[in-house]
C-alpha cells in the first residue's frame, strides 16, 4: 500500500491499493472518491493535477480541485508485448513511469514499449515522442519501469530505466521540446531520484547510483550529459532526503547493511560530508501516523499478509458460511462487503480454532480450555493438564473437543468433562500430533501424526482405521478435509526434511480403512516441481482446489485423481476456500489481494 499526503490540502491523502486508488479527506465522509484499476499516480508539483496509469495502459489526469476527470491518453502497443504481458514473460505494467513539468503544463510518459511521449496539457496527441536502445525493452528484462524528470525551467527531460540490480542501464539527456538527444551516460546501476533533484543553479541534478551493496551519490550536468562528482555515503538504504532552501546541503536520513540509522549532511557540489549522526531511530512523520490509525477506524487498511516471508500470516476462517473472513494477526477481514473487526482473542493465541460455521472460536490457556461464541461469551473447561496445549480442534455442536499435548492426544467430552487419553503403537510413541478434524456429525474424528492417520469413533471413542499398514510413506499431513458422508478425506502432506526437500502431495482417503486412493503431485514446470501450499475439499466433495508457490491454481477430481482445470496467478496463494455453494473459490494471495475464481 503507497500512501502520500497532498501538500497543497489539508490532511488530505492519496492512498493505493491492488484494487485502485482512494483519495481521503479529514471530514466525513473522507472518502472523497476512488479510482480502480490504478498501477501508479503521480502529482504535479503545484498539486493542481494527479496522473493516474490504468491497468489497461491508459493515463487519466484529474483536477485535484473539482475532483473530476480532465483528459485521458491512449497508447497503442505492439501486438509482441501485449504477448508478452498475457504470458506473463514481463510485469503487467503497460505503463513505466509519469512526470510532470514544475509548472504542470505538461507531462511525459513512458511505455513497456520503450516510447516517452511528451503531452501538454489539455491536448489530444503527444507533441513529441522519443526512443533509445538504452530505454528499450530487451529481451532480458522483466518489465520496464522509468525514472522520469524535468529541469527547472522544463527544457531538459532525464530519463533512465529502472534497473538498478544491473550494469545495464544508462542515463539520457533529452531537449524540450524538440525531444533532441543531448547525451547518453556511461552503463551504471542507476537507481533513483531524489524527491527534489535539483540545485540551484537548475542545472545540476542530484542521482543515487548503487555500488554493490552501498548507495553513492552522483552530480550530473544536465545540460551537457558530464558527471561533476559522485561520493559514497555508505549507506545501504536511504529513506529520506532534504535540500535545503539554498540547495548548497543535502541531508540524508538512511541506514547501513547492519540496520544502523544515520542522519548524514552533505555540502554540494564538492560533496564535503558536514555532519554525520548515529540515530535510535529514524523519526516518524505524525500526520502520517495518525492518519494510518484512521484508516483502520475506516475499515481500510493495510494487508501485511502478501509477504513471501511468512506466508502463514493470513488464512480464511468460518469458511463454511458467508460471509468468509480472514484472519491476519490480531484481525478479522470480513468478505466481501470488506469491513474488520478484532478478533478478540488474548495476546499470544497461537492454538485458536475457528468453527467452519463462524458460530465460535476456541483456544487452549494453560489448563484451560476457552470457547468464546460469535457474541463474545466464553465459556471455560478444565483439562485433562495443566499445561497449556499445543493444539486443539472442537465438534460443531461443540460437545467434544480433540487436544494435543507433545506426543499425547486427549478426547474431552465438554459436557461431562470425562476424557479418553489414546495409546498409540510404539513405533509412534515419540512422534507430534499435527492435526486434527471432525466429522459434520460429530461422529468420526480423522488425526494427523508424522507418517501415521487415524480415524476414530467419537462416542464411544474408539479407533476404526489407520494407516500403519500402509507400506508407502506418507510423509507429514498437516491438513485434513472430510467429505460430509464421510466416505473419503484429503490431507496435504509436506516434508519436514531438509530445506532442499520440496515434496509435497495431496493425498485422497478411503475413511473407512486409512487407504490412500491417490496420491496427487504437483506438476512438473520448467525442471521443478512446485509445492503445494494449500488445498480445499468441495462442499459436494467432488473436487479438490490446490495453490502452489509457483503461482498455480489447480482443480483436481476426487474420483480419479486426475487435473480438470487451472489458472495461472501472479502471487503464490497463501491459503483457499470454496464459496459455501461449490460455485467459487476464494484464494488469498501474497500480493495482498483476495480473489473469486469460477468453478469447473
Amino acid at each position: 500500500m503507497q500512501i502520500q499526503k497532498l501538500d497543497n490540502k489539508q490532511r488530505e491523502y492519496l492512498v493505493l491499493t491492488p484494487r485502485g486508488l482512494y483519495w481521503y479527506g479529514s471530514t466525513s465522509p473522507f472518502l472523497l472518491t476512488f479510482i480502480s484499476n490504478v498501477d501508479d499516480f503521480v502529482l504535479s508539483p503545484d498539486g493542481r493535477w494527479l496522473a493516474v496509469s490504468k491497468k489497461n495502459g491508459d493515463v487519466e489526469i484529474w483536477d485535484t480541485d473539482s475532483l473530476s476527470l480532465k483528459q485521458s491518453i491512449s497508447h497503442v502497443f505492439p501486438e509482441d508485448v501485449v504477448q508478452r504481458i498475457k504470458n506473463k514473460e514481463i510485469l503487467p505494467f503497460y505503463v513505466g513511469g509519469m512526470a510532470f513539468a514544475p509548472d504542470g503544463s505538461q507531462m511525459a510518459v513512458g511505455y513497456v514499449d520503450g516510447k516517452i511521449e511528451l503531452w501538454r496539457m489539455g491536448e489530444p496527441a503527444p507533441y513529441a515522442t522519443f526512443q533509445h536502445d538504452a530505454l528499450a525493452l530487451w529481451k532480458t528484462d522483466i518489465g520496464l519501469l522509468f525514472q522520469l524528470s524535468f529541469s527547472p525551467d522544463s527544457k531538459i527531460l532525464t530519463a533512465f530505466k529502472f534497473a538498478p540490480n544491473i550494469n545495464a542501464n544508462r542515463l539520457t539527456f533529452w531537449s524540450i521540446p524538440e525531444a533532441k538527444l543531448i547525451s547518453v551516460s556511461d552503463a551504471g546501476r542507476y537507481y533513483e531520484l531524489p524527491k527534489a533533484p535539483y540545485l540551484q543553479d537548475g542545472k545540476t541534478m542530484i542521482v543515487f547510483v548503487k555500488d554493490d551493496s552501498y548507495l553513492r551519490i552522483n552530480l550530473w550536468d544536465i545540460g551537457t550529459g558530464k558527471r561533476i562528482n559522485d561520493f559514497d555515503t555508505g549507506l545501504f538504504r536511504i529513506d529520506s532526503t532534504e535540500l535545503t532552501p539554498g540547495r548548497d546541503q543535502l541531508t540524508v536520513y538512511g541506514s547501513d547493511t547492519q540496520e544502523n540509522n544515520y542522519r548524514q549532511v552533505w555540502a554540494l557540489p564538492n560533496g564535503e560530508l558536514v555532519e554525520s549522526e548515529k540515530l535510535d531511530q529514524l523519526s516518524e512523520d505524525e500526520d502520517l501516523s495518525r492518519f494510518m490509525e484512521f484508516l483502520l477506524e475506516q475499515d481500510h487498511y493495510d494487508n501485511v499478509w502478501g509477504s513471501d516471508d511468512n506466508p502463514g500470516q493470513a488464512r480464511l476462517v468460518n469458511e463454511g458460511t458467508m460471509p468468509i473472513q480472514v484472519l491476519e494477526e490480531d484481525y478479522l477481514l470480513t468478505i466481501p462487503d470488506g469491513s474488520i473487526e478484532a478478533a478478540r482473542l488474548p495476546e499470544d493465541v497461537t492454538n485458536e480454532y475457528y468453527d467452519p460455521q463462524g458460530k465460535f472460536t476456541a483456544w487452549c490457556e494453560p489448563g484451560k480450555l476457552m470457547i468464546q461464541d460469535k457474541n463474545g461469551a466464553i465459556t471455560t473447561t478444565d483439562l485433562p493438564f495443566n499445561s497449556n496445549c499445543d493444539g486443539v480442534v472442537v465438534s460443531s455442536q461443540k460437545h467434544y473437543a480433540a487436544l494435543w499435548n507433545n506426543q499425547a492426544l486427549y478426547m474431552q467430552d465438554l459436557e461431562t468433562g470425562k476424557y479418553s487419553k489414546p495409546v498409540f503403537d510404539r513405533r509412534w510413541s515419540s512422534a507430534p500430533m499435527l492435526t486434527a478434524c471432525f466429522s459434520d456429525d460429530e461422529q468420526i474424528l480423522i488425526t494427523s501424526m508424522t507418517a501415521l492417520l487415524t480415524v476414530w469413533q467419537v462416542n464411544p471413542f474408539q479407533k476404526i482405521s489407520d494407516s500403519h499398514n500402509e507400506n508407502r510413506y506418507i510423509g507429514n499431513n498437516l491438513e485434513i478435509a472430510l467429505s460430509k458422508d464421510k466416505s473419503t478425506a484429503v490431507t496435504l502432506s509436506i516434508s519436514r526434511g531438509s530445506t532442499s526437500d520440496r515434496a509435497s502431495q495431496l493425498l485422497v482417503w478411503r475413511v473407512a480403512d486409512s487407504f490412500p486412493l491417490h496420491r496427487i503431485n504437483p506438476p512438473f514446470i520448467d525442471n521443478s516441481h512446485p509445492m503445494f501450499t494449500s488445498f480445499a475439499l468441495s462442499p459436494e466433495g467432488i473436487l479438490i482446489a490446490s495453490g502452489d508457490d509457483f503461482g498455480g491454481i489447480r482443480f483436481w477430481s476426487v474420483e480419479s485423481g486426475e487435473q480438470l482445470a487451472s489458472y495461472d496467478v501472479e502471487s503464490r496463494p497463501l491459503d483457499l476456500a470454496f464459496t459455501p455453494d461449490g460455485s467459487g473459490l476464494i484464494v488469498i494471495l501474497s500480493d495482498g489481494t483476495t480473489r473469486l475464481f469460477g468453478v469447473p
